[in-house]
């Protein structure tokens, strides 16, 4: 997909966009998903990168669950994905299916939370930028509406201003997650910077998104992605 709008081929990744590339869909399937075979898919994948990163008794019981699964398994027969998936509970738990899963009496090492890494300038034009931003957050704002556990962190002000400027209904739909708490402004610059990391941050902190929500938000990270100058 690069090559539509940069990296235009020939050995050489910074290049502009061939203006003359086209390309002809010909056929397109609507399929309906089977749900529990995509949520077995997501079962299986998060123990067996369990049994290849965790190591000691955990490696062991996440390969041995792993194993279990792929034997239970018949191609055909969908009644095995649901026996399938009982397995998997082994490893995971009774509550994966639902929000409840994070609730427990041990205390929090890592909180995992979505985050899209959209250059606001790269190998294609920021128009492409300001549809990807409307894309991407869109679709975090479906996903928190169908999974109450659903949290999201946003990086860049230029990319918070476009989407207010250009698509104001989604702004506001995005706004209303703000103050949700679920949808949360982190970083305070006003791109993912190469150089310039005080002034991206002052840029970032002037901008009206902290208080066009209708409350102050207090910024207390930073995200440095792509900095490779800071020595300069």
């Amino acid at each position: 997909m690069n090559g539509m709008f940069g990296n235009a081929g020939g050995g050489d990744t910074i290049q502009p966009p061939d203006p003359h590339r086209y390309r002809t869909l010909r056929t397109a399937e609507v399929v309906v998903p089977y749900m529990p075979a995509w949520h077995l898919f997501w079962d299986y994948w998060v123990i067996t990168d369990c049994a290849r990163e965790l190591g000691g008794w955990e490696e062991k019981q996440a390969l041995t669950i792993a194993t279990e699964i792929i034997n239970t398994f018949r191609r055909g027969d969908r009644s095995s994905i649901d026996e399938c998936r009982k397995v998997a509970r082994k490893f995971l738990g009774d509550k994966v299916d639902s929000h409840h899963v994070y609730d427990g009496d041990d205390g929090v090492l890592v909180t995992a939370v979505g985050h899209c890494h959209i250059d606001t300038a790269w190998l294609w034009p920021f128009d492409e930028t300001k549809r990807k931003v409307a894309r991407s957050w869109a679709t975090q704002v479906d996903l928190m509406e169908r999974y109450e556990e659903h949290r999201f962190v946003c990086s860049q002000g230029q990319q918070w201003k476009w989407l207010e400027q250009y698509y104001p209904l989604l702004y506001d739909r995005v706004r209303k997650k703000v103050m949700e708490g679920r949808f949360i402004p982190i970083g305070g610059t006003w791109v993912e910077m190469v150089t310039g990391v005080f002034l991206q941050l002052i840029q970032g902190h002037k901008y009206a998104i902290w208080r066009s929500i209708g409350k102050t938000i207090h910024v207390r990270s930073t995200i440095l992605r792509i900095t490779f100058r800071l020595q300069e």
